[in-house]
């Protein structure tokens, strides 16, 4: 997780606490989510789980041909969804940049850094499934991830990336590298 101010008045505060739970930096049981996953796993759990119930369901046809390498996917690089967490991080700290002030016994210290793991890691376990539910979505998410893996296209990576910025807006990434056309292109992401 790229940690940079995304846009005016960001809150790196909750930027720290999103790095801590992505890569599961020091945290006990009690922080990370039910399934003992820290955010990329947890991700990876939701959408496997829902692609099983795409294949099995007759869903799209993708997912019946391609579930059995899905389900044996256990690892991937984490880069391959750092632009998607991006943008889902950034968007929680757009929302949350005008929320009131801490409770009274989170206002130092830890204490900030615990309730901001919480509070994402709660927001995360309401928004994923309810983000991998739109149409496409899934689909791209999954084809990024096993693509990157077997022949290293970025075309749903593109598809996903554009499905995140309908859902999301760009408001949210407006002072990152996004706003460069340039470097969008090395990223792989439309500008």
């Amino acid at each position: 997780m790229i940690i940079c101010d995304c846009f005016e008045g960001d809150r790196m505060d909750i930027a720290l606490a999103q790095h801590d739970l992505y890569f599961n930096t020091h945290l006990s049981q009690t922080q990370l989510f039910s399934t003992g996953h820290a955010t990329l796993g947890y991700l990876w759990l939701v959408a496997g789980n829902l692609a099983q119930n795409a294949a099995l369901g007759g869903g799209d046809p993708w997912f019946a041909a391609n579930y059995r390498r899905i389900q044996r996917l256990d690892r991937f690089n984490h880069k391959t969804l750092q632009v998607p967490h991006e943008h889902i991080a950034a968007h929680y700290r757009w929302i949350m940049r005008k929320s009131g002030p801490l409770p009274f016994r989170c206002r130092e210290g830890d204490y900030v850094r615990r309730y901001w793991i919480n509070a994402w890691r709660d927001y995360l376990c309401w928004e994923l499934p309810d983000l991998l539910d739109e149409p496409g979505v899934l689909l791209a998410l999954c084809k990024a991830v096993l693509y990157r893996q077997f022949d290293a296209s970025d075309k749903p990576a593109a598809e996903l990336d554009q499905l995140l910025i309908k859902r999301y807006g760009m408001e949210c990434v407006a002072k990152t590298w996004r706003t460069d056309p340039k470097m969008c292109r090395l990223m792989g992401v439309a500008a």
